[in-house]
Parts: structure tokens; sequence; C-alpha cells
């Protein structure tokens, strides 16, 4: 266990200790190459006609979300190994790191999602003072609350 008087030197090899494993960089690494097929999936199912570049953008669109998801998914399960492995519990393996992060589904579709919402709900907050902005004097003080 790392306590908080731990010097610099002993910190650099915890961390290196907690993620150099080879059963993390492993699922990270097989976690990219099916990125990448999945881009190259969908690149080649994106048409390439002309008049079809708007729908060959909400392919690839697509494409990018469900890459973006896998990577959550990987990461999700290398954290739960880094966990285990600070709480110096017993360890975990690669399967048993899927299967948590398989579980923990839920919350990894919907983390991006809140983030949206919140960035989302600040740009209608900011539309709203604008336009409360363009009345006189009552939109300089709304603009005080906007941060």
């Amino acid at each position: 266990m790392m306590t908080t008087q731990t010097r610099q030197p002993e910190l650099i090899q915890r961390l290196l200790e907690l993620s150099w494993k080879p059963k993390k960089i492993f699922i990270q690494t097989a976690g990219l190459i099916l990125a990448y097929f999945i881009f190259l999936l969908f690149r080649a199912i994106a048409p390439g006609a002309p008049g079809a570049a708007f729908w060959a953008r909400i392919i690839m669109f697509v494409g990018w979300v469900i890459i973006y998801l896998l990577l959550l998914f990987v990461l999700t399960a290398v954290a739960k190994m880094t966990v285990a492995e600070v709480k110096e519990d017993e360890e975990v393996g690669v399967a048993d790191a899927l299967k948590a992060a398989g579980a923990s589904f839920g919350s990894i579709l919907t983390s991006p999602l809140k983030i949206f919402a919140i960035l989302a709900g600040l740009w209608i907050f900011h539309v709203i003072i604008d336009l409360i902005g363009k009345i006189p004097f009552i939109g300089e003080l709304g603009w005080m609350f906007s941060p």
C-alpha cells in the first residue's frame, strides 16, 4: 500500500508496475486492432458516389460511435484489473475483466450521453441569455449568471 509520503522514484516504479502488465497490454492492443477493423468495415460500407456524401457521413458517424464505445469498454476492463491490483485483491483475469466491463455497459453507454446533455444544456442556457441580451438593461443582468 502506498503512503502519502511515497518518494518520487517509488511512485513512478509503482505506476509502471500497474501499467506494464502483459494482460493489460493485450486487452488494449486487441481493442485497438478491433476498432481499426470496424473503421475499415464502415469505410467500405459508406457509399462513395458523389451524391451519397450525406449517407456516407451518417454511416461513418455510426462507425465512430461504435469505435468510441468499444474503446470505453476496453478501458473499463483494464480499469477493473488496475483497481483490483491497487486494492491488492486477488488477480483479475482477462475474461473476468471483460465480464465486469460487460456488466457495467449501461454506465459505459450513459456516461458520454450525460456529458453531451450537460454541454447541450449549457449551450441552450447561453442561447437564452443571448436572446435576453437583446432586451436593453435586462440582458446586461443576465450575463452575470452565464458562467
